[in-house]
């Protein structure tokens, strides 16, 4: 079909003419001849068009072929000729030979300064992941094939490199390409029909394939021109995922204990491309790595092993059959000197890649309990649904520890009914557990004095009943001190 619009505004179009050539202008090919088909107004009333199928005739492969096209009015009146800019070529050469660019996304590197710094504990809760963490644990992510500068061009069958200077010419350019994935290096036409994508342009970037890092993939493409020729099915590679993503380092603290130090898995480290091999650690006299005591281990060495199975078991389990813990032993935690020192960690994946670095701390290795406190326990009085209740008010101070410093100070309560019967801890009967009275997140130098704290209600119906109040201070090496104090 041909279309050719033109415009007399004064008298109107009376005669559309086109002729083809192999020259632009040139009518050796058709000589000028009427178009007839179907006229149309503009909308706009600014012109009309001509809509008709020109004369067929044989063309051969390669040879530009330039319409021209010419009007005369109801005045017959001739216009100037008009030729279309870009001639018809008869493009018979599929575009079968393709090249391309690969980018390969730079791997992350670590930092080498502390990103954080998690304070020691004193007790180990039950883990409470969400299940949007247990995701993220396997959850593939960051990978791609990056493909650019695709090109396709004719092949030279005389040629065994596919390509040549000799190689024939496609005219019409390429519509689109055609591509699937698979990890066999042979694909079947038939096969690749059922399955293939499609992109336009020289770039293609495919993201989180369905391949583990590391596993063999093959990159199956072909060119369609606008002619509609159909290339041949080209396959490239074997190529492969990279993880270029860092291993996440979790959550660990420490737990300071009387005889030693645990460096525990609070929040799991994951790597959901290549998975974990485990957890290094370090000792450091200060919060990086300029004053180390105790260097991260070389290479794949690990402390601690961890991996995407464990994390499931902490997640799914109460009771694990492995440790999620390192234990520090003295004689490093002695090269600190007494001095207070921090537990630098990193996670290790697969590859070898390790996680950003943090810590837990500041820690002491400290052989003495803190320092007795002041306890002062007296009686007071309150109304609860109009009846008067006795209780204790509790008050705490002078807390000190001048080498580890406080970490933690608690009470309970005992009682006895008889003076003959033994102490019992009656928190559980009363609804509640060993009250914090203080908590920090690192431990802290004295003296430090607490505020005044009240107990739950005492049951004074037996005459004989006997209640104390327990206090436990734990210092920074985990070390406790526990005291009794009376009314």
């Amino acid at each position: 079909m041909l279309k050719i619009l033109a415009n007399d505004p004064e008298v109107g179009i009376g005669q559309w003419e086109y002729s083809i050539g192999t020259s632009p202008g040139g009518d050796d090919v058709i000589e000028w001849s009427l178009l007839q088909g179907q006229l149309q107004t503009n909308e706009n009333g600014t012109g009309q068009s001509m809509t008709g199928s020109a004369r067929s005739f044989m063309m051969e492969p390669g040879v530009p072929y330039y319409i021209s096209a010419r009007v005369t009015n109801t005045m017959q009146q001739l216009s100037s000729v008009r030729v279309l800019q870009a001639p018809i070529i008869f493009d018979n050469n599929p575009p079968s030979y393709i090249e391309f660019t690969r980018s390969m996304t730079s791997a992350e590197q670590p930092n080498t300064s502390v990103l954080r710094t998690f304070s020691p504990i004193t007790e180990l809760q039950p883990y409470q992941g969400s299940t949007e963490t247990y995701l993220s644990w396997s959850d593939e992510s960051d990978q791609r094939l990056y493909f650019r500068n695709i090109e396709a061009f004719a092949a030279d069958p005389n040629s065994e490199a596919g390509r040549s200077p000799d190689a024939p010419q496609n005219h019409s350019g390429v519509a689109r390409f055609e591509y699937a994935l698979s990890g066999e290096e042979n694909m079947p036409v038939q096969e690749f029909d059922q399955i293939f994508d499609t992109v336009q342009g020289d770039e293609l970037i495919i993201e989180n394939p369905d391949f583990e890092v590391g596993e063999e993939i093959y990159w199956h493409i072909r060119a369609v021109d606008h002619a509609g020729n159909i290339g041949d099915l080209n396959t490239f590679g074997p190529f492969s995922l990279q993880d270029h993503t860092l291993p996440v380092a979790g959550e660990l603290r420490a737990i300071p204990e009387p005889n030693g130090m645990k460096l525990f898995v609070i929040e799991p480290p994951f790597d959901p491309e290549s998975d974990l091999l485990g957890i290094q650690y370090a000792l450091s006299m200060r919060n990086d790595l300029s004053a180390l005591i105790r260097p991260f281990p070389n290479g794949n060495q690990v402390d601690l092993d961890w991996d995407l199975d464990r994390s499931m078991g902490l997640h799914s389990s109460s009771f694990l059959n492995y440790n999620r813990y390192v234990e520090i032993p003295e004689e490093e935690m002695r090269e600190s000197g007494g001095q207070p020192f921090y537990i630098l960690y990193r996670s290790v994946n697969t590859e070898g890649m390790t996680s950003d670095i943090y810590s837990t701390g500041p820690l002491v290795l400290d052989g003495s309990p803190p320092l007795s406190a002041n306890v002062d326990v007296r009686f007071n009085y309150a109304f609860q649904q109009g009846s008067q209740v006795t209780r204790y008010r509790i008050e705490v101070g002078n807390l000190r520890d001048p080498e580890s410093g406080i970490l933690k100070v608690e009470y309970w309560i005992e009682r006895r009914i008889n003076p003959t019967d033994s102490w019992s801890d009656i928190s559980s009967l009363a609804g509640f557990e060993h009250f914090v009275l203080a908590e920090y997140e690192g431990p802290r130098q004295g003296p430090i004095q607490l505020n005044p704290v009240f107990s739950p209600p005492l049951n004074y119906n037996y005459p004989s009943t006997e209640y104390r109040v327990k206090v436990r201070i734990t210092n920074g090496s985990g070390l406790t001190r526990v005291q009794t104090a009376y009314p």
